[in-house]
């Protein structure tokens, strides 16, 4: 079950919606897939919860939309959750799920429950869907839809078991297709928990891993692609940076034998893993 709610806006002083709903710039739909499962609740060997993690660098992404020129008029977000409460899609004071970037702001998330992942994916594709015929009725003219999936660890069915390996080829092949047919373009990014051979198997271009301290930065790299021409490789290059940088920072911590001691605790709990860097 999809489940939509409304969260408070405070509009950018110098954003003007008449002129954004002219349409006079290319829009680029930006679509955030936010893991909000019972493990983003759970207490790790760091001073915060992932979940708080992320809840800080929300905020910190929503002050950066708001104050940037250069997609004040091209770029809309919209921001789908799951785990508590299912899946959710976040819509404005307007009932608008895709809010332009200057005007976009983020409740506090709350962690909990199981990871309907591809439930998730399927909202996303429906959504992207909807809106694209909206734009085109509006005569605006657009971009392929960028998805961008942020998770901790894998799809589960409503019991909370874990999905076998052979129930992801199929989404993975709808993903492929989608992309094939230039109809969105998809990213899976992963933290510390997260199936690295899910994230391969959904997106074999365009899946990495990122570090906690990343989080913040992934949201508004992944947002800035949208300034670009091309905002499918600029997201891949920035995204590949955020990873390469998580993957230097490993190696600096095993030059170091008391701090390799305590990876290796935390990799032995399930935590950190290396980044893949394509």
């Amino acid at each position: 079950m999809t489940v939509s709610f409304e969260y408070s806006e405070t509009p950018d002083s110098r954003f003007d919606p008449i002129r954004f709903n002219r349409g006079t710039q290319v829009r680029k739909m930006l679509i955030f897939l936010l893991d909000t499962s019972g493990s983003m609740n759970e207490k790790r060997d760091r001073p915060k919860r992932p979940i708080e993690e992320l809840n800080d660098a929300v905020e910190k992404w929503a002050a950066h939309l708001k104050g940037s020129a250069a997609l004040r008029y091209q770029a809309e977000v919209a921001v789908i959750t799951f785990g508590i409460s299912g899946v959710r899609v976040h819509k404005d004071s307007a009932n608008q799920e895709f809010v332009p970037a200057a005007t976009f702001t983020c409740p506090t998330l709350a962690a909990g429950g199981t990871t309907p992942m591809f439930e998730a994916i399927r909202t996303a594709v429906d959504l992207s869907e909807r809106r694209k015929s909206e734009l085109k009725e509006l005569g605006i003219q657009y971009f392929r839809p960028l998805i961008f999936m942020l998770t901790d660890g894998g799809p589960s069915d409503p019991s909370g078991h874990a999905l076998p390996e052979a129930e992801w080829q199929p989404m993975a092949d709808q993903i492929a297709v989608l992309e094939a047919n230039k109809k969105l373009a998809f990213f899976a990014i992963g933290v510390s928990g997260a199936n690295r051979e899910l994230l391969k198997t959904l997106a074999p271009e365009g899946n990495w891993q990122i570090e906690h301290d990343d989080l913040a930065r992934f949201l508004i790299e992944a947002s800035n692609s949208a300034e670009e021409d091309d905002p499918v490789a600029a997201a891949r290059k920035k995204l590949q940076g955020i990873a390469q940088n998580s993957v230097s920072a490993d190696d600096d911590i095993a030059d170091d034998p008391i701090a390799e001691f305590h990876r290796k605790i935390r990799e032995s709990r399930g935590g950190d893993s290396a980044g893949d860097t394509r």
